[in-house]
Formats: structure tokens, C-alpha cells, sequence
């Protein structure tokens, strides 16, 4: 005969809610719709170099298109905060925010890819504006 203490029952209920929670919180994604004047930030951006961004070979109006950012972190320790995004005209600013660790850690370079999602209603050409370590660039692309 098995004896269940109802205490314990209900921490491992709660716990299991709570990763069940989690890992579906962390397979939504975040997603940026381009309007004239949208912004996404961040507080307390350390804001670093892009490296390159790799543009979807096809971008249909009205759908997610799905774009690669390849950063540069001053140490492996430095974590992604998010991409901070600004739209102005035709043209996408972006901005990799990274957060500060608050442990000593190794004095190398280190780089990181991640993705970003833009939604864009209206069919055109457009340009996304980055910094690397020569200053601003910008990659234009069309959608249909």
C-alpha cells in the first residue's frame, strides 16, 4: 500500500505547472510589426557590433520573415538581452543589446547568432541599418 503525504503532492503538482509554464513561454516568439515610427527597446542596453545579418532569400507581405544576426561580445560571459528595433520610413534600425555579467570572466571575444522576426504589411523595398566596426551599413532588400 502506497501512503501519499498531500503536502508533497501539491509541491510536485505546482512545480510541474511551473516548468510546463516555462518551456511554453519560452518557444513563443517575439515578433516586430513594421509601421512607420514602431519601436521595441530596451533599458540599460549595452548595445555591441553586428557582424553580419542574413536576409530571408524571400519576403512575402503580411508574413514573418525570419532575419540572422551574427554579434560580436566583448567576453563569453555577456548574455542577449533582445534586439532593439526602430522603424522610420522604409528603413529598420537594429541594435543587439546585450546584458553585463556580474562575474569576472575570461578577457576574449566571443560572438553569438540569434534571430529576429519582422512582419511587413506593404510590399516595397526597405533597408536594415546596423553598426559595425567601421560605423553604420545597411542592407537593402525587397518584399513582395
Amino acid at each position: 500500500m502506497i501512503i501519499y503525504n498531500a503536502s508533497w503532492v501539491k509541491v510536485l503538482m505546482l512545480a510541474s505547472m511551473m516548468l510546463a509554464g516555462l518551456n511554453f513561454y519560452s518557444c513563443q516568439k517575439d515578433e516586430f510589426v513594421f509601421k512607420d515610427g514602431a519601436q521595441k527597446t530596451f533599458r540599460n542596453c549595452y548595445s555591441t557590433v553586428v557582424s553580419r545579418i542574413d536576409v530571408p532569400e524571400r519576403i512575402l507581405a503580411g508574413r514573418s520573415a525570419d532575419f540572422g544576426v551574427l554579434y560580436i561580445k566583448p567576453t563569453p560571459c555577456y548574455e542577449l538581452r533582445g534586439f532593439q528595433l526602430e522603424s522610420k520610413a522604409n528603413n529598420i534600425t537594429i541594435t543587439v543589446c546585450l546584458k553585463e555579467p556580474r562575474e569576472v570572466c575570461v578577457d576574449m571575444l566571443d560572438s553569438g547568432y540569434e534571430y529576429f522576426s519582422v512582419t511587413f504589411s506593404q510590399a516595397g523595398n526597405y533597408k536594415i541599418i546596423f553598426k559595425d566596426y567601421d560605423g553604420e551599413k545597411s542592407i537593402g532588400f525587397t518584399v513582395e
